[in-house]
């Protein structure tokens, strides 16, 4: 009797520990709802001290901004390399929103020659070079193609093989769809993004000089609309980054001439007196909490928690968009291509024999090939 209770017994333990602890979690049961609301209270409060971490991102920069705004509209004492005309109410806000309102100066033809040691003096300037050519370049292909301006935002994402064999096949059949059907217009268009018409900037490499005179429009914003003021140069010939702020040539110099008001704190390398401190502050506050690049996006990692102070700010932004939709019109026929006699030329794929796509270097050969 005593055996078979134990050998019943053990039958009974042997079936319990057939029983994982996972199967215990799948059965209806207080402890699995206990500890479902356990981790769903933790999640939240992750997701929640994330938001109110970007929330805290977000607020701090409009007080930069703000800061940044007065510290333009004031007139300059003089300090560093600040240039009064652009500094005050009339001129800073001129300087900032003229071109996107309409009434600023007339961008065609204009340039800014600058010497190739002074281009490559200011790494933050190089940087910022080096996104506006990524964006022209993804603009352009935009021009011709949806489908080849997602090959090319691939390819400048992850710059593997794979990724440039892709987009040499999406360049590839738009042209032989163009020859097949005699589209004149849209091989002259990928005649111009195989000979790279759309860098911003092109070398003389017998003068070692810099030309930037090709600046492209930003067209980023919330909800697929363009809210980004664009890049251009100012009456003087000075460019204006509206992220960055405004620079131009003095006396020789490749010189930073005015703040953007999204850096305010980038002043310190306009006075020069405390370059470490300046490039410390620029490292570990603008930069962490600043918009980035040409398009003016969030900082890496934050989500919609940041954005929520900004919709403060977004005044002028939105008029720029309201312009830009009626200038549309005029620039799509004002960029129009004249028909004319083309000869089919047969071109070799033009990422794979010329990987010249301003991905960062400041090599000659990697920012202005023209292989």
């Amino acid at each position: 009797m005593n055996q078979q209770i134990n050998e019943e017994q053990n039958t009974i333990d042997r079936g319990v520990s057939d029983i994982t602890s996972f199967d215990l979690l799948e059965q209806p049961s207080k402890f699995k709802t206990a500890l479902d609301e356990a981790y769903r209270v933790e999640d939240d409060l992750v997701e929640n001290s994330q938001f109110f971490t970007d929330l805290g991102k977000g607020a701090l920069q409009l007080g930069m901004e703000t800061v940044g705004t007065v510290n333009r509209a004031l007139p300059t004492i003089g300090l560093g390399t600040a240039d009064e005309d652009y500094y005050g109410v009339i001129d800073s806000f001129n300087s900032m929103f003229s071109n996107a309102l309409g009434y600023g100066p007339d961008q065609e033809g204009k340039s800014l020659e600058i010497p190739y040691d002074q281009y490559t003096s200011n790494p933050r300037f190089v940087k910022h070079m080096n996104e506006l050519n990524l964006v022209a370049h993804s603009q352009a292909a935009k021009k011709i193609d949806p489908a080849l301006q997602n090959a090319v935002l691939n390819f400048q994402n992850k710059g593997d093989q794979d990724s440039k064999d892709y987009t040499n096949n999406v360049f590839n059949t738009l042209y032989q769809r163009a020859t097949d059907s005699d589209d004149k217009d849209l091989l002259q268009q990928l005649d111009n993004f195989n000979n790279k018409t759309w860098k911003v900037a092109s070398l003389d490499y017998e003068n070692q000089t810099v030309t930037i005179n090709n600046l492209p429009e930003i067209d980023e914003g919330m909800f697929g609309v363009d809210l980004t003021l664009d890049p251009s140069f100012s009456s003087k010939g000075d460019l204006i980054f509206p992220g960055e702020g405004v620079f131009g040539m003095r006396d020789g110099k490749l010189e930073q001439l005015a703040s953007s008001v999204s850096r305010p704190l980038d002043e310190m390398f306009m006075e020069g007196t405390t370059p470490e401190l300046a490039q410390y502050m620029s490292d570990n506050v603008t930069d962490k909490i600043a918009f980035q690049g040409p398009e003016m996006l969030p900082p890496e990692g934050t989500g919609i928690g940041y954005m929520i102070p900004m919709f403060a700010g977004m005044g002028a932004p939105i008029v720029k968009g309201l312009i830009k939709g009626g200038k549309s019109a005029y620039n799509l026929s004002k960029n129009a291509l004249s028909n004319r006699n083309y000869e089919l030329p047969r071109y070799e794929p033009y990422i794979a024999s010329n990987m010249d796509q301003g991905l960062g270097s400041i090599k000659q050969g990697n920012l202005f090939g023209n292989e």
